[in-house]
């Protein structure tokens, strides 16, 4: 974990990537980090609300405040990647995302196997 985010950091330093943070009495809410490739595309990682504070458009804000800076900064193409499933899509698609492809993600369980 702490090399994940030393690499951030780095990327950070480096103008590759950007953290947006909402921030509700002095403490942050709401987070994520945008990250380019220096080829126009850019892309979220790690959109997090605090539990206590969904669904008052904290995500909202931040994903389109960060879109906005992302394509300011030369992005032509914005990626997020989320569960189709999960509730957060909701929030991506009422800013204009839509799908374009699917990940498929296989994991390995340890422990007995059947």
């Amino acid at each position: 974990m702490a090399a994940k985010l030393a690499e951030e950091r780095r990327l950070c330093e480096a103008g590759d990537a950007t953290w947006f943070g909402a921030f509700v009495d002095g403490e942050m809410r709401a987070g994520l980090g945008i990250f380019h490739d220096g080829q126009g595309l850019a892309r979220y990682q790690h959109v997090e609300t605090h539990p206590a504070f969904r669904r008052r458009g904290l995500a909202s804000a931040l994903v389109h405040f960060a879109g906005v800076e992302a394509m300011r900064r030369g992005a032509g193409t914005l990626v997020i990647v989320a569960d189709p499933a999960a509730e957060a899509i909701r929030v991506y698609r009422s800013l204009g995302f839509t799908e374009t492809e699917r990940q498929v993600r296989l994991q390995r369980v340890r422990g007995d196997a059947a």
